[in-house]
């Protein structure tokens, strides 16, 4: 081959290698508009949703404010619904800055007109405070709406965008970047500082101020331990949990407004987990992390687990636990358990435990619900409904498999003492919650019962 052809292949090979390149970043960059495209279209149907939520949500308030007893209830329904949709929407949107108390804001407007609604099925009426507060919330929800329409209008143009878009010479000159969301962080941190002022809403239920600040009953007549003491009480529990060799090898302290802790980050070869001991008391509060099975341990059941998570509970102290419900999936099986004394089920006090089938070792403990309810109750000298009337109120085609008495929360910080009946209808287990004081229903559960175990929802 002469030495004018082969410069003559190679220009060719030269030429396709390029043309073929050329084709692929061309692919590439095609490809990649596509997917920023999707993920800003996704985001922006996310927020379009939440200026949506938010015009319902001043119209149906004001409507709230005003409206009759029927009306009101339907009302205050369509406001849950919205106001949950609205911090659901909130969720997804890649924003950078602080957003707590606007998410805070939603959750409990979704929680006020739950209790309101509640209330209303109790047969209370709306008070003047209630129409005050709704009349409150709908000029907050004005204000709000205002505020975020002029970031609504900047998105609406593009002059302002979601999803941020690197272009490929900004490696070389790093202010030549394309737009960020940069003006949507700003707004957003704006309207959070803005809501920030408001008041919040005072009422009883879930995501109620007095509910976020909370404080560890059980806790509350405990002494202090110290950093080595705690470290102690976690190494003992590993010990209890088969996981000796898993060492410490780091600690700190974590302030929490419910229940302060130290927290140790415990290691072998190959995973770690961290374990929280309160501050007070020095009793375990929480263990999760990876697991990795010794040469001893093996694959178990759901039986098996049961009995090893019973016998955690019990050398760890808790002596009076009960199963309530067995959840399975993925080889991981989580296990609640309540406390039950003088024939009484105390559903608050609870501590769940995560193990991992495959290696039949613990993989997640938490007992900071425990620790948060658990306390002496007296109910002596409480008048009690009754239990005859209760059953008979439930229907024939309802077949009773059997009572007792059982302690719930009521959602809002406090407890009510029931009657627990289970029965079945059509098939299917019920565990039906009716109020002492009164004969009122509080709740109900449906006992589902597969091959792995049972779980209440």
């Amino acid at each position: 081959m002469s030495k004018e052809r082969g410069m003559k292949l190679l220009t060719i090979l030269v030429t396709v290698a390029l043309f073929v390149a050329l084709l692929w970043g061309y692919g590439e960059r095609q490809q990649k508009q596509v997917l920023y495209n999707h993920l800003e279209y996704q985001y922006q149907r996310a927020y379009y949703n939440y200026i949506g939520n938010l015009e319902k949500l001043t119209l149906l308030t004001g409507k709230a404010r005003l409206a009759g007893t029927l009306q009101s209830a339907i009302l205050l329904g369509e406001i849950q619904s919205e106001a949950n949709s609205a911090a659901t929407n909130l969720a997804i949107l890649p924003i950078k800055e602080e957003i707590s108390r606007t998410q805070i804001y939603f959750n409990q407007l979704t929680d006020y007109a739950l209790s309101l609604s509640q209330g209303i099925s109790r047969g209370e009426e709306l008070s003047a405070d209630d129409r005050t507060t709704l009349a409150d919330i709908y000029n907050q929800l004005q204000g709000i709406y205002d505020d975020s329409m002029q970031l609504h209008d900047a998105i609406a143009t593009g002059e302002a965008v979601f999803a941020e878009r690197i272009v490929w010479w900004s490696n070389l000159w790093p202010t030549a970047q394309a737009q960020t969301n940069s003006d949507i962080n700003t707004s957003f941190a704006n309207l959070n500082q803005a809501i920030d002022g408001y008041e919040q809403l005072k009422y009883n239920g879930k995501y109620s101020s007095h509910m976020q600040t909370k404080t560890a009953k059980g806790l509350a007549d405990c002494e202090e331990i110290s950093l080595d003491e705690a470290k102690n009480a976690a190494v003992e529990f590993l010990n209890i949990c088969g996981l000796d060799d898993y060492e410490i090898s780091s600690s700190s302290e974590a302030a929490s407004a419910q229940i302060p802790v130290y927290v140790f980050v415990c290691s072998d070869d190959q995973n770690q987990l961290n374990i929280a001991v309160s501050v007070c008391g020095g009793k375990l509060i929480s263990l999760f992390g990876e697991i990795t099975a010794q040469e001893a341990q093996q694959s178990i059941n759901i039986e098996a687990a049961k009995d090893y998570a019973a016998t955690l509970l019990e050398e760890s102290g808790y002596t009076d636990m009960v199963l309530a419900s067995v959840k399975t999936n993925d080889q991981q099986t989580v296990m609640k358990y309540v406390r039950k004394s003088d024939d009484i089920t105390y559903y608050p006090d609870s501590i769940s435990i995560k193990v991992n089938l495959d290696k039949g070792l613990v993989s997640g403990f938490d007992a900071s619900e425990y620790w948060l309810n658990y306390c002496e109750r007296d109910f002596s000298g409480t008048e009690m409904f009754d239990q005859q009337t209760v059953i008979d109120g439930l229907g024939d085609d309802f077949t009773v498999s059997g009572s007792s008495l059982a302690v719930i929360c009521d959602g809002c910080g406090g407890e009510k003492l029931c009657y627990e009946i289970r029965g079945g209808y059509q098939g299917e287990e019920y565990w039906q919650y009716i109020n002492t004081d009164g004969g009122t229903d509080e709740s109900l559960l449906l006992n589902s019962v597969s091959k792995d175990g049972y779980c209440q929802r």
